[in-house]
């Protein structure tokens, strides 16, 4: 997940993807993980402010809630969302580090 977060900050910076397609995409790579590699199905079913505080609990702090993170809710399909991909991405790389298969217990007991 870190090795495809890393390859879609590139495309971002290199302007390859723009900030909506950016939140997309990182969005999807985190319901990948979340389900598919660390067998959270609850992830699967969550969407908006649930989702983003599922990942608010992962991280420890409401920067997905009230921060930089907004846009992986509902955010970013308003006509002109306002994305700081920037931030987004220093949110996604400390999110990223957080996340190992040995917190699989206490993510299963996130807030869905």
């Amino acid at each position: 997940a870190r090795a495809l977060h890393a390859q879609l900050a590139r495309q971002r910076q290199h302007g390859e993807l723009d900030a909506r397609d950016y939140a997309n995409a990182c969005n999807e790579l985190l319901k990948r993980l979340f389900v598919h590699g660390l067998g959270i199905d609850a992830a699967r079913r969550v969407s908006d402010q649930r989702w983003l505080a599922m990942l608010d609990a992962m991280l420890g702090e409401p920067a997905f809630t009230r921060g930089p993170g907004q846009p992986l809710g509902e955010a970013r399909f308003t006509p002109a969302p306002t994305i700081d991909a920037a931030a987004l991405e220093a949110l996604m790389t400390r999110l990223l580090a957080t996340v190992s298969p040995r917190l699989r217990g206490r993510l299963a007991e996130l807030p869905t």
